[in-house]
């Protein structure tokens, strides 16, 4: 009856030792399905926001080009109406000019034309 008991408490024992065995196998087991799962989804992770980016920069570049086009189209409008600032004392020298112009020519054809020209 004793060595019954030894028997049993050693077989409970080897029983117990392969349950836990057992358990620590499919825990294992577990854990690598869950690290798979875990590089698997930040694999996906990746691919997704290596493409949203992409299609970002996609997206900005045009925008980008327009800025830079903007940029260039207001310094030329700067640079056009400093040439015109520049351009008008030069413009108003001529006018003047002109009108100066027009007076001797109204002189000369008023007179005989000796008093302020002669030919030759």
């Amino acid at each position: 009856s004793t060595q019954s008991t030894g028997i049993q408490s050693i077989l409970f024992q080897y029983q117990s030792i392969q349950l836990q065995m057992i358990t620590k196998e499919a825990v294992a087991k577990k854990l690598e399905e869950i690290q798979n799962m875990k590089t698997s989804s930040e694999q996906k992770l990746s691919l997704i926001l290596n493409n949203s980016k992409s299609k970002l920069l996609e997206r900005i570049a045009p925008i980008k080009r327009n800025q830079e086009l903007t940029k260039l189209i207001k310094e030329q409008i700067k640079q056009n109406l400093d040439l015109f600032n520049l351009s008008l004392p030069l413009l108003q020298e001529q006018i003047n000019l002109l009108k100066e112009l027009n007076k001797v020519s109204v002189t000369l054809l008023a007179g005989d034309g000796s008093a302020g020209y002669q030919e030759g």
